[in-house]
């Protein structure tokens, strides 16, 4: 940190890690690169994610965080999985677990970065315990359920704002259960984002 200024914990929610995780991407490199050149400045780190695929590697303190899915049959958590991408945005495994991480370690912020699986109603927590929260958007989960924003991949940078005008761009096998998920996705989202 700066000269006379007190090291500033921050928390890290991401649905996988570097380290910890084999299957990672661009978001999930981005949140690595960010705390690590928070740790080089001084801060304190504490990556909360899903539960480890591999022994951890990182040299951040990463916490494993239960889901809902983590105790179902793999055909079962594939749907669990959907739900929450798409609207659910709430675990009741993980949330407890959250929200017991974030009075331990008290950050003074919590950065969101892609978190679809550990859910936004980590924010609900967050503001519970009145700690700031911040949002990197990397894969426009959090606007679009497929993550391009493109309109029926015809209209680049589609300004319809998340809801049943998302039914076009889906695939129509599953149409009536998208329906009843993508109803309350823009109310839901716009509220736990504000």
């Amino acid at each position: 940190g700066a000269p006379g200024r007190a090291p500033v914990r921050i928390c890290h929610l991401t649905n996988y890690y570097p380290g910890t995780h084999r299957h990672v991407g661009g978001a999930e490199r981005a949140a690595e690169q960010m705390a690590d050149a928070l740790a080089r400045a001084g801060h304190e780190n504490r990556v909360l994610t899903t539960a480890f695929d591999q022994a951890s590697t990182t040299p951040h303190d990463a916490r494993a965080i239960p889901t809902a899915e983590g105790w179902l049959p793999r055909r079962a958590r594939l749907l669990l999985e959907a739900a929450k991408w798409y609207t659910l945005q709430v675990d009741p495994v993980a949330l407890p677990a959250i929200t017991a991480q974030l009075r331990r370690f008290r950050p003074d912020l919590v950065f969101f970065h892609n978190c679809q699986f550990l859910t936004l109603s980590a924010v609900a927590a967050c503001r519970a315990l009145s700690i700031p929260t911040a949002m990197a958007i990397y894969d426009y989960w959090l606007f679009c359920p497929l993550t391009i924003l493109a309109y029926r991949e015809q209209e680049p940078d589609c300004h319809r704002r998340q809801g049943l005008d998302c039914l076009a761009c889906l695939p129509d096998r599953f149409l009536p259960v998208q329906k009843a998920l993508l109803a309350p996705r823009h109310a839901l989202f716009s509220r736990l984002a504000e």
